[in-house]
């Protein structure tokens, strides 16, 4: 049962993020370098959730990819919320109504933090779990 939660946290952060990526939301954000920098941050993180999936069984290692996954998240959700609203393409409002699409890929940066932060919990509790059994031995 150990690391089956973070595996799955992992992955639906990931796929939550990659929705983001290809959404077309990053491309509404204002000129090209801000593109640029906003799927080089994406990409880089959702790289660095993958390679915290490889490393499932060396959990301190795991721990500091997602720990360094957060980090680079949070410098990418201020950029690309950021980019967003100061290009004015922020709002999720149209004639007809609300477009929940739109609504729903802004919300993914969001999702995939909270989930990779749920992630990092699993992977910590899992090596005070590890720890204290070693300690019994």
């Amino acid at each position: 049962m150990i690391q089956r939660v973070q595996n799955l946290y992992l992955t639906l952060s990931a796929a939550a993020l990659a929705w983001f990526l290809l959404s077309g939301l990053p491309g509404a954000s204002g000129s090209d370098w801000q593109m640029f920098l906003i799927y080089g941050l994406g990409i880089s993180a959702l790289g660095l959730m993958v390679v915290a999936l490889v490393h499932f069984k060396d959990r301190t290692k795991q721990r500091t990819f997602v720990m360094l996954a957060l980090v680079e998240m949070v410098v990418f959700a201020a950029v690309a919320y950021g980019s967003l609203y100061f290009s004015g393409n922020m709002s999720v409002r149209t004639e007809a109504g609300l477009d929940g699409m739109r609504l729903a890929g802004l919300i993914m940066p969001a999702v995939a933090y909270i989930g990779t932060r749920l992630a990092l919990g699993g992977i910590k509790r899992d090596i005070k779990l590890l720890e204290s059994a070693d300690r019994l031995r």
